[in-house]
């Protein structure tokens, strides 16, 4: 019998592939196994039973026909491209690339061995090595759209390692890959939507919605995709739509974690800290370490101290008896160092500053986003500063100032401030990132929620601090960017926005009856990272600012602390006497302020 004796004729392969394509495995056998009582050594017989068998899981018995069919010819190079693609999907990754070398030495030109080979090593964490592969499949076949996306993937993921911030050069490489692969497959689902992926990534959140858009055209039911489609709308500030796609994934995958966390927080982005707190629980309820989640709700705890969070259980986290992944967390770390600062526990503050401080560059790190990274190390330095001040009372029955506002509400935490009634303990409330902006425009949000509920829990006829406008006043923050954006000028800009800032406290302040103290922004330290103009600037928009907050505290007869006159020396920059850091002020320069206060 001739070679070609030994395979069977064209049209029995012809059928039996037929029957493959239609996923009729069982009869593939079936008939196989007839054909083969004439042809017991036919290679293509051989090859055809191993893929129906891989087909049905049944793996070992796959492996035996390859295997069957490299004796029949050893130097058969699919069968040992198949062996790898079993071994693969056994979990042994380490054999599958061996066998992926043998056929590529038999054949450099193997399509399936150099593609498949690049998924093991990606699988495996070679990233580097993973792409190569891609780049060599793609190399033989230029036009391989699976080969693009899943190089485009494992670019993302190199982006995403070993730098102290997200290699963004990695992540426009990904982004070429999987538009190379959606120029090739218009129709590829998948490659739109991890292209949707690389454009969220880079923020270029109006691209990537209209990206996942199309991918959903093309595969109607992926909860994958409105998820992400609900990150890039928050990421727009178009949170209402944010929430249906959020709520269109889970009717489709109802126990979604990552729908249900984007969903929970997009509600505390509204306001509606209530529904955030229920989703975040329903969260922890399907993955009880869920990393996020616990981080979420400790920066919810630290800006409202007394919020009800039974049940919960973060103490778990707290005593780092939970998944290392979140006691080795930098943010969750950074939440709580600050919560045990504001509660005036300053042994627990240390603690969890030192155990930031071990954490170092491990994995914990390289995850949180270049923002996260600059907010702890930024809190890190405050707090450490801080802390080292030996004045602060932890515990005290004398009356209470309470000072609201964004992180400089802690500079003066802790500290006594002698009036006219006696000494009073200044107790923080915090509100992360607040600007006048946020309450001076007309929609609901979540810096209104917190400061509202902050408000409402104080004891009426309180005293209130509050020290709000900073971040306004920065170079790259609020008002400099929005008016080159729009071309406004800085005053009309600065006295809409004060006068709504104002307005809102004052609004707030009809049932409880506060007393409050507002506090002007501090004059800012010359920034050498910037230019001179942008340096005058930014102290133009200070003295600005502080001009329009006398106007209207003077017109609606509140009472405004001149921080400011006691920080500027000449030009409008700071003396940098009493600063903590670059930005922040220290409570040596209470005794300044507190003979302007009226009590």
């Amino acid at each position: 019998m001739t070679s070609n004796d030994q395979e069977p004729p064209q049209n029995q392969v012809e059928s039996l592939i037929n029957l493959f394509t239609q996923g009729l495995f069982q009869n593939v056998l079936i008939e196989a196994s007839k054909i083969q009582k004439r042809f017991p050594t036919s290679v293509l017989l051989y090859n055809i039973c191993g893929g129906a068998h891989t087909e049905l899981e049944q793996f070992d018995l796959a492996i035996e026909n390859y295997k069957k069919a490299l004796v029949a010819k050893p130097d058969y190079a699919d069968a040992f491209c198949n062996i790898g693609i079993v071994q693969q999907k056994k979990g042994k990754l380490k054999t599958a690339i061996q066998n992926y070398k043998k056929a590529i030495k038999i054949n450099p030109l193997h399509l399936r061995a150099h593609y498949n080979m690049g998924i093991g090593y990606k699988t495996k964490g070679d990233l580097e090595r993973a792409i190569a592969c891609y780049q060599q499949a793609i190399e033989i076949h230029p036009r391989y759209a699976e080969a693009y996306n899943n190089m485009g993937t494992a670019f993302r993921d190199v982006s995403k390692l070993e730098t102290t911030f997200r290699d963004m050069s990695k992540l426009e490489k990904a982004l070429d890959c999987f538009k190379r692969a959606v120029d090739i497959d218009p129709t590829y689902a998948e490659a739109h939507h991890n292209m949707g992926n690389a454009l969220r990534e880079l923020k270029k959140f109006e691209e990537a919605i209209e990206v996942y858009n199309k991918a959903l055209l093309l595969k109607p039911n992926h909860a994958e995709t409105y998820c992400n489609l609900g990150i890039s709308l928050h990421g727009l500030g178009k949170l209402e739509e944010a929430v249906d796609s959020y709520n269109m994934a889970l009717s489709i995958k109802p126990n979604f974690a990552s729908a249900l966390f984007g969903l929970g927080v997009t509600f505390e982005g509204q306001g509606k800290l209530e529904e955030a707190i229920i989703t975040f629980k329903h969260v922890l309820a399907i993955e009880p370490d869920h990393a996020n989640c616990f981080v979420s709700l400790s920066s919810i705890k630290t800006q409202i101290v007394d919020f009800n969070f039974k049940n919960l259980e973060l103490e778990k986290v707290e005593n780092n008896s939970l998944d290392s992944k979140l006691d080795q967390n930098s943010l969750f770390q950074i939440y709580q160092s600050l919560m045990n600062f504001i509660q005036a526990d300053f042994k627990q503050c240390r603690r969890h500053l030192q155990t930031y401080k071990n954490i170092g560059k491990t994995p914990a790190w390289h995850a949180l986003s270049e923002e996260n990274q600059k907010f702890c190390t930024a809190f890190f330095l405050f707090l450490t500063d801080l802390i080292k001040n030996n004045t602060f009372h932890e515990k005290s029955d004398i009356p209470k100032i309470y000072h609201i506002g964004e992180s400089h509400c802690l500079s003066y935490a802790h500290s006594r401030i002698f009036t006219k009634d006696g000494p009073h303990l200044i107790t923080p409330r915090i509100t992360f990132g607040a600007k006048a902006y946020h309450f001076s425009n007309n929609t609901e949000n979540h810096f209104k929620a917190i400061t509202r509920i902050n408000l409402n829990r104080l004891p009426n006829r309180s005293l209130v601090f509050i020290s709000i406008g900073e971040i306004d006043c920065r170079a790259r923050e609020g008002i400099i960017p929005f008016s080159d954006k729009t071309r406004k000028p800085f005053n009309k800009i600065i006295d809409d926005t004060v006068k709504g800032y104002v307005t809102w406290f004052l609004n707030k302040n009809v049932a409880n009856q506060h007393k409050y103290y507002f506090f002007n922004v501090p004059a800012p330290r010359y920034d050498t990272g910037l230019s001179s103009e942008l340096n005058n600037k930014v102290a133009k928009v200070v003295k600005l600012f502080n001009e329009c907050l006398g106007k209207h505290l003077s017109l609606s007869k509140g009472t405004v602390i001149d921080v400011y006159g006691h920080t500027k020396v000449v030009n409008g920059f700071s003396n940098g006497l009493y600063h903590s850091d670059a930005v922040h002020l220290d409570s040596r320069i209470l005794p300044l302020i507190q003979d302007q206060i009226n009590l």
